[in-house]
């Protein structure tokens, strides 16, 4: 039987490929990614190994007021060696240039379980500031397990190229057991289409099947984006994106 994630992204990819055909892409994002922990609590003997590498790609179509973002992700972990693949479909509507409100519906497939997850989001831009929000609620198929995660990520434009910001995620399953994020955030404009940004913070956690994996870290990526909107509306969602550094 195909995976949810294979059905999830054959239904990715006919939508996209309707879409296409009703309106071209209003923006789009390809994201190269490494993060991994400073120090770290759990007791693995190889700190070398606490990386992780991600290579992302987001497209936006656009119909008037509303529009549709479908992501998909491919994530490495060195800790556990294990591999991770994620796709996400967002259904949006903007009543401003600066505003959307939305839901999503995604799935992720490890080499150890499978993930489903949907939820509702939100974006403002202000004249030099930003603010994002989502509740994300997710289901683990091999262990019965559920899952809430809200989160908020707010920037402020400290220069014309360079955004600081920070971000709060919390989220709490099944069995009383739960996870934290908090993380300072930056990103520098070296064109119009191309940025880096880091981001620097502490996991703390005891969700199920991580070994309590916790501690401060530090991630960078590189972004390159293409398309009219030189991006897309809303950031990545998931339980593995919830792992440090992004």
């Amino acid at each position: 039987m195909a995976s949810k994630l294979t059905i999830g992204l054959l239904a990715l990819g006919g939508l996209a490929a309707a879409g296409a055909q009703a309106q071209e892409i209003s923006g789009g994002e390809l994201r190269l990614g490494f993060g991994g922990f400073l120090n770290s609590d759990t007791a693995v003997p190889d700190r070398d190994a606490d990386a992780r590498y991600t290579l992302e790609g987001s497209m936006e179509l656009e119909f008037g007021r509303a529009a549709m973002q479908f992501d998909l992700s491919l994530d490495q972990f060195g800790l556990v060696d294990e591999n991770a693949r994620s796709g996400t479909l967002h259904g949006m509507y903007k009543p401003a240039g600066n505003l959307a409100a939305g839901a999503f519906i995604g799935f992720e497939n490890s080499d150890i379980r499978d993930v489903t997850f949907y939820g509702v989001e939100g974006l403002f831009e202000g004249s030099s500031y930003g603010v994002e929000a989502y509740l994300l609620r997710s289901d683990v198929d091999e262990i019965d397990l559920s899952g809430t995660v809200g989160g908020i990520a707010v920037g402020y434009d400290a220069l014309a190229d360079l955004r600081s910001g920070a971000k709060i995620v919390y989220g709490e399953f099944d069995r009383d057991e739960s996870i934290a994020l908090y993380a300072l955030t930056a990103e520098y404009r070296l064109s119009p289409a191309t940025a880096i940004s880091a981001e620097l913070g502490r996991f703390d956690n005891d969700a199920p099947g991580s070994n309590d994996i916790e501690g401060n870290y530090v991630g960078v990526m590189a972004t390159f984006s293409f398309g009219p909107g030189q991006s897309t509306t809303f950031d990545r969602r998931g339980i593995v994106d919830l792992l440090p550094g992004f």
